[in-house]
């Protein structure tokens, strides 16, 4: 255990602040973990059918990822093989629909955006017309 500690400390340069203290906090976790199983094998009931300790004190869990990920793997934990797929199947379809909406939206703005540019296009070819036979005119009045 004191070499993960080592090594996490040796790296610490390279790390961002979170995944050091996320590192540390797996670190000691797996300590207290260690020390709980050195703790149950000491003891004479350790190996004893139906005993929870044993079960409970084994069962993991990542210190520090996001809750999406543990309530991912808590549903997938038991489920056949099958059903994770079908699972997955559907994330998969609801995120082309997504996807798919995502698309129409940005092309009716870009659509929208063209034509505006035609319009100001339009606009500044009228301005630019009308300004040139406002400049006939004055010309011709004065001239």
């Amino acid at each position: 255990m004191s070499r993960a500690a080592e090594a996490v400390e040796s790296t610490s340069e390279s790390l961002t602040a979170g995944e050091r203290n996320r590192r540390r906090q797996e670190a000691e976790s797996l300590r207290n973990r260690l020390r709980q199983v050195r703790e149950l094998a000491a003891r004479a009931d350790y190996r004893a059918p139906g005993s929870g300790e044993r079960d409970e004190l084994l069962e993991g869990g990542v210190v520090g990822w996001g809750q999406d990920d543990l309530e991912e793997e808590e549903r997938a934990a038991g489920a056949p093989t099958v059903q994770v797929k079908k699972s997955q199947e559907e994330m998969l379809r609801e995120q082309d629909e997504g996807l798919d909406s995502l698309h129409s939206v940005i092309s009716r703005q870009r659509r929208l955006a063209e034509a505006i540019g035609g319009e100001a296009e339009s606009q500044v070819s009228m301005r630019e017309h009308s300004l040139k036979d406002f400049s006939t005119l004055v010309s011709s009045v004065l001239g």
